[in-house]
């Protein structure tokens, strides 16, 4: 996501940032819970955390999840490209997401 960002290719910073946030679930939810999300939409993994996870942050970080997720099919499928501004937004809640993440695994 940051080396894409670097080279201003701001499709592939979303797109990578969309697919970081995703395997980050997957790895919390396997850490602690012994599961992944197996669901059709990714969006079935915000269900997943509310039920694995205990946090005083898990709210407003699955919220900050969706938020990235909704990013997904723009950055995929809309005929049109991924901005600057929007490549730094979504690197913004990535990291934080991520960052979140990994205070999780490592609690």
């Amino acid at each position: 996501m940051k080396t894409a960002k670097e080279n201003g290719d701001w499709n592939a910073c979303g797109l990578t940032g969309v697919h970081c946030a995703i395997s980050a679930s997957d790895a919390l939810l396997v850490n602690k819970a012994g599961i992944r999300s197996r669901g059709e939409s990714h969006y079935d993994v915000i269900s997943l955390l509310g039920e694995k996870i205990k946090s005083p942050e898990l709210k407003d970080q699955t919220r900050r999840l969706a938020h990235i997720l909704n990013k997904k099919n723009l950055v995929e499928y809309e005929d049109r490209q991924f901005s600057a501004s929007e490549a730094d937004a979504l690197e913004k809640d990535v990291e934080r997401y991520f960052s979140w993440v990994k205070k999780q695994i490592a609690s």
